[in-house]
C-alpha cells in the first residue's frame, strides 16, 4: 500500500484497508510521520500484527485458565 504526503503540513500519512478478526473490512489512517520511511515501517508493522494468528491451541488455553 502506498503512503501519501500531506502538502499542507509537509508530513506523511498512511491510509489502508484491512480485514479484522471478525472478518469486517475496515479503513485505518495514521497521520503525522516526518519521514516517508517511518510511515512505511508503521504500515508494515500494522499489517504484520493484523495477519498474526494465535499459535496456542484452545485445549492448552483452557488448561492455563483453570477449566
Amino acid at each position: 500500500m502506498p503512503v501519501y504526503k500531506d502538502e499542507k503540513t509537509n508530513t506523511w500519512y498512511v491510509k489502508l484497508y484491512y480485514t479484522d478478526y471478525t472478518r469486517t473490512k475496515k479503513q485505518k489512517m495514521k497521520r503525522g510521520f516526518k519521514l516517508q520511511r517511518e510511515a512505511k515501517e508503521w504500515e508494515h508493522d500494522f499489517m504484520l500484527r493484523q495477519a498474526a494468528q494465535p499459535t496456542m491451541p484452545f485445549k492448552t488455553l483452557r488448561l492455563i485458565c483453570g477449566e
